[in-house]
């Protein structure tokens, strides 16, 4: 049995700790440059896409009662979604698991772009009229904000004679990407179907001195919205995966006959030194000999198992930053050398973090991997990682990269966000929707474990289309990084190889699962607040979800 050494774990941990911790403290810091120059008064606007409109602008009674803030137009899958009118991207990404994109107009008005299939610009771009942001869904939401006022978009696109009053001086340059996430949240309460009634009786009953607790540190009531809706979506998920469980006291299946492990680490990783080396292969069933490492350099990683027949070399973090492509094309290759030496052996691929979209990268071409029976992915961004969005939000403009340079600098350089991994990894990327449409053969069985506490990769973010998604009670600051040797995950990877369903959860515990997965992500992407507050005030907005999800039935 391959074990790796007891430190090498933790090493890696602390250093993507570091980096949570820093990205999101410099989300806080960071503030682009002003808006290009323009004129005073509305106008050279058009719609942002081809499509009827399905919803028109319905003004709310309040900050928080249900309405719409803008129009909704239908469009088919795929169409692009153009620039009303000439500005700035001020914010690119997700907020309540969906893509949005944020223009500010020369004028001072914000234009917003929501529930997109992906955003094809970045924070500190400026567009022309008419060019793309990104692509639809097959429903595109349309906004426009004065400051904090909503506008009547249809006013604004019948006439260039509209005069725009009283925008602010603060609110004419762009704010940092938190605010600028938090103002869009405020702008979506009510749309895109979210429980706008139970996140109401949340805010008018409270739920008890946690809850008050936690208002008072953020805006939990623009929070709870953005979550529950989060919540609800990966609870159905998750339980429609309970089908055919596998009850708590019925052990995983016996492995029989010969296989092989190929192993996947994630960013940041190097030969020998993973987080994904923790997994007990030995219990699982695999010979000591038949446990392979992907080296990011090609072939596989020498001294860890023996396989015959396949090329081998060490890899440093540098090369597991690289394009993921290329490094899918690797594993394709190596998976290609064991077919060769090995006819017939099934190969199950165990991927960490990247690693998962790096396997995902390796079987989405027709034929490829063929010789694979399971892909198991833990803790892997499937829907875009938000610490990788925020770190291609910083470096790409110009305050950015002197915040890159210091990010380096920060973690001994063995952090880099401009590399070509973390533009893959952020929301959105071409990357990641070139994967939603090539999922693996049906051949290969696909399970996708999560932390719920994973503050590097959010648990919902690790639900997969296709795929039996299991969310383990793993959590705190290096949730992420034990996942893999955890006793939670090894049950789940000891069933998933063994062909039998994940084990029984009750609804509760479910429940608590999914909302946890969703307070953290909700905490992130809603206040950028860094790793150590995040942790204090998850079990705050958890509960208040687990509440509520239990009051409108789930």
């Amino acid at each position: 049995m391959h074990r790796p050494h007891p430190g090498r774990g933790r090493r890696r941990t602390a250093a993507a700790t570091l980096f949570v911790v820093a990205l999101l403290v410099l989300a806080l810091l960071s503030v682009g440059a002003p808006p290009p120059a323009g004129a005073e008064v509305a106008g050279d606007y058009a719609p942002p896409v081809d499509g009827p409109v399905t919803d028109p602008f319905r003004a709310p009674a309040n900050p928080y009662a249900a309405g719409n803030r803008g129009i909704d137009y239908e469009t088919p899958p795929g169409a692009e979604v153009r620039a009303a009118g000439p500005g700035e991207v001020t914010f690119a990404g997700q907020v309540g698991g969906r893509l949005h994109a944020v223009l500010l107009h020369p004028d001072g008005l914000r234009t917003s772009y929501s529930y997109l299939a992906t955003v094809t610009v970045h924070r500190g771009q400026v567009v022309g009229r008419g060019e793309p942001v990104g692509t639809s869904t097959g429903s595109v939401h349309f906004g426009v904000r004065a400051g904090e006022r909503y506008v009547d978009p249809a006013l604004l696109l019948a006439s260039d004679a509209v005069e725009v009053h009283l925008v602010p001086v603060e609110d004419r340059v762009p704010g940092p990407v938190a605010d600028e996430r938090r103002s869009l949240r405020k702008a979506l309460v009510g749309t895109g179907g979210v429980a706008s009634a139970a996140a109401a009786w949340l805010v008018d009953r409270s739920a008890g001195a946690a809850v008050a607790h936690a208002r008072r540190r953020v805006e939990l009531p623009l929070l709870l919205v953005g979550a529950m809706a989060d919540a609800r979506e990966g609870l159905h998920e998750l339980a429609a995966d309970q089908e055919g469980c596998t009850p708590p006291d019925v052990a995983p299946p016996q492995p029989t006959g010969r296989r092989i492990a190929v192993l996947v680490a994630g960013y940041g990783s190097s030969g020998g030194a993973a987080e994904v080396l923790d997994i007990d292969t030995a219990a699982l069933g695999f010979a000591a000999s038949d446990v392979v490492q992907l080296s990011y350099e090609g072939g596989r990683v020498p001294g860890v198992g023996d396989v015959d027949g396949v090329a081998t070399s060490g890899y440093g973090p540098t090369a597991s930053m690289g394009d993921l492509d290329e490094a899918g094309e690797r594993l394709r290759e190596l998976l290609g050398e064991i077919a060769t030496s090995h006819p017939g052996v099934p190969v199950a691929v165990l991927a960490h973090s990247q690693g998962g979209l790096v396997a995902r990268a390796a079987l989405s071409a027709p034929g490829a991997g063929a010789n694979v029976s399971h892909l198991v992915t833990l803790g892997s961004p499937h829907h875009g990682a938000t610490l990788a969005t925020v770190a291609r939000q910083l470096d790409l403009t110009a305050a950015g990269s002197g915040v890159a340079a210091g990010l380096a600098e920060l973690t001994g350089g063995g952090v880099d966000p401009a590399a070509p991994a973390v533009a893959q990894l952020a929301a959105g990327s071409p990357f990641l929707a070139l994967l939603a449409r090539r999922p693996p053969a049906r051949t290969v069985a696909v399970t996708s474990i999560a932390a719920s506490g994973d503050l590097v990769v959010p648990g919902l973010s690790s639900v997969l289309d296709g795929a039996t998604n299991v969310v383990v009670p793993v959590g705190g600051v290096t949730a992420h990084g034990r996942l893999p040797g955890s006793p939670e995950a090894a049950r789940e990877l000891a069933l998933a190889l063994g062909d039998a369903g994940p084990t029984c959860v009750g609804t509760v515990a479910l429940t608590a699962r999914a909302a946890t997965a969703a307070a953290i992500a909700a905490l992130e992407q809603g206040t950028g607040t860094a790793a150590g507050p995040t942790v204090r005030l998850v079990d705050d907005l958890a509960g208040a979800l687990t509440g509520a999800l239990t009051v409108v039935g789930g």
